[in-house]
């Protein structure tokens, strides 16, 4: 069961809500609101494939997410030993 709770499950299934969302209010007629229902969606679902990427750049700001935290982790357990 908890390897069902995950970061990109929750996301997956807010972007799958947003679009449900989206696609109800583009038939009722309300094209604002269903313009921004699928921008969430899109966002949404970005990020519940934010944990495969491993370095981004964006507006100045440079990150390497994964890499950095797997040698930390090396380290640690050198330090250990």
């Amino acid at each position: 069961m908890r390897d069902l709770v995950t970061y990109a499950n929750f996301m997956g299934l807010a972007s799958f809500v947003a679009s449900a969302l989206g696609i109800y209010l583009a038939f009722m007629n309300y094209k604002g609101a269903a313009g921004t229902m699928a921008a969430i969606c899109l966002a949404t679902g970005l990020l519940s494939k934010l944990e495969y990427v491993k370095s981004f750049e964006a507006f100045t700001i440079k990150a390497q997410l994964q890499d950095r935290i797997d040698k930390a982790d090396e380290l640690i357990a050198q330090l250990r030993e």
